[in-house]
């Protein structure tokens, strides 16, 4: 029989656990869908003729969703056995409640993708990363993270060969909607579009997950991590952003576009800041120094992987240490994680 005072100090430790988990995961989780929603809300450009970027466009533009992205994860990482990942009949029952999941989700997307509405829903692009990297969670930490340095490396360069082709098929294989129950029926436009010509490319955005699995396999719980996540994810933004201006302005990049719109009027310099989504990123490999928002390029997911740690482990970090009201607030309006 367990003595009172254990059985209490063994709940009470139990407790700060979760809390720890609900408050940093889940706020960081709330900041990605007040980012989402922001942009969906509020414009991102000003409407004048060079489309001048708000601050909603400049701050939230590719980086909320990227976030909700690389969060989802870490929830997988943490329900598939956290620094441990599961093995064996345990793993497998793993991949099927996922997979159950997915399931729901999709349908839910392909429902709603019915509706008038100026928004790109992301749940079906969202239930097909959940299949995608079913194949991933009994990974370690070491061997996600050199997944997730060859796919950021990789998948842009491979999207930018086979896009072309993709947009010049008979019917293009892009949908220009949001996925639909009717969309079933041409499936080649419909897995041409979730891939690769859509608004949420699954392909370049596998990185997300498998980078909020490698997060998700590290001790969360530890003082240094997020300290650690913090300094390398900041280094990681700051670098690809640095390294794209270099190419795109001092090395001539940017004008090499503009030369191949045929437009000097074409805003060229604004929707490179805010989202390339829906411009014809085909015709230069200029387009792969671009670290736009929604541009899907090596640096693009760099950038927004980087940012993404700061912001969620700061989180963690504030989970840790700042045990208020607030947090527990936070912990309890929290959007559940995956």
């Amino acid at each position: 029989m367990t003595p009172r005072g254990t059985a209490s100090t063994s709940r009470s430790a139990a407790g700060k656990l979760v809390g720890t988990r609900l408050s940093g995961i889940d706020a960081a989780r709330g900041l990605a869908l007040l980012g989402m929603m922001a942009t969906h809300v509020f414009p991102t450009f000003e409407s004048n003729a060079q489309l001048t970027p708000t601050w909603t466009g400049l701050v939230f533009s590719g980086r909320a969703s990227a976030l909700f992205a690389v969060l989802a994860g870490i929830g997988l990482a943490l329900s598939t056995g956290k620094e441990q990942p599961l093995h064996g009949p345990a793993l497998w029952a793993a991949r099927r409640g996922i997979a159950l999941r997915a399931l729901v989700i999709g349908a839910v997307g392909l429902s709603l993708g019915g509706l008038e509405v100026n928004i790109a829903i992301i749940l079906v692009h969202y239930a097909v990363l959940f299949l995608c990297v079913l194949p991933f969670l009994g990974l370690d930490v070491k061997h996600l993270l050199v997944l997730a340095a060859g796919w950021v490396l990789v998948s842009p360069a491979v999207a930018f060969l086979l896009r072309p082709w993709l947009l010049t098929a008979e019917p293009p294989l892009q949908l220009g909607h949001n996925p639909t129950w009717e969309d079933l029926t041409t499936p080649a436009v419909l897995l041409g579009d979730l891939f690769l010509t859509g608004y949420y490319p699954v392909l370049q955005w596998i990185t997300y997950l498998l980078i909020g699995l490698a997060i998700g396999r590290l001790a969360l719980t530890s003082a240094s991590v997020p300290v650690l996540l913090l300094a390398v994810g900041s280094a990681v933004a700051v670098l690809a952003k640095w390294l794209s201006a270099v190419m795109m302005e001092d090395w001539g990049g940017r004008a090499a576009l503009q030369a191949m719109l045929l437009d000097p009027s074409y805003p060229l310099e604004s929707l490179l800041q805010v989202n390339l989504a829906g411009v014809d990123q085909t015709g230069s490999a200029w387009w792969l120094a671009t670290s736009a928002p929604h541009s899907g390029t090596t640096l693009d997911l760099l950038h927004t992987s980087g940012w993404r740690p700061p912001s969620s482990e700061s989180s963690f970090w504030r989970a840790g240490w700042c045990r208020g009201p607030g947090w527990t607030c936070c912990s309890r309006c929290g959007v559940p994680v995956p």
